[in-house]
């Protein structure tokens, strides 16, 4: 990563910045990437990868439809690492509203 312009996620709430997460020799790495480019917005990100501005590490559900329109090429796969998984957290009742039901869904069947 060095020597490229590459960009960072930077958390909405905290500020922190979110490392590079890779595997390298077989081993979990999380890598301090120095940035070109930092932001809070996830579509603002994959906006400047598809511009060409910077290289991301990007979520796959942020990617996966630029990558089969051949508009995005993942690079360093052999170091991919799913440091970080979607998570949906409910509070713990029996009734669910439906539209919640329904976006679940629909999120497990995309994802």
């Amino acid at each position: 990563m060095t020597g490229h312009c590459c960009s960072v996620f930077r958390h909405p709430v905290t500020g922190k910045v979110a490392p590079w997460y890779l595997t390298v020799d077989g081993k979990f790495e999380h890598r301090q990437v120095f940035p070109a480019f930092a932001t809070n917005d996830t579509e603002l990100e994959v906006q400047a990868v598809l511009a060409g501005q910077v290289m991301g590490q990007l979520a796959s559900f942020s990617a996966a439809s630029y990558i089969r329109a051949k508009r995005l090429v993942p690079v360093l796969l052999q170091h991919m690492h799913a440091r970080i998984g979607l998570r949906f957290l409910l509070p713990n009742r029996t009734a669910q509203p439906m539209r919640v039901r329904a976006f679940l869904d629909l999120a497990l069947a995309r994802l």
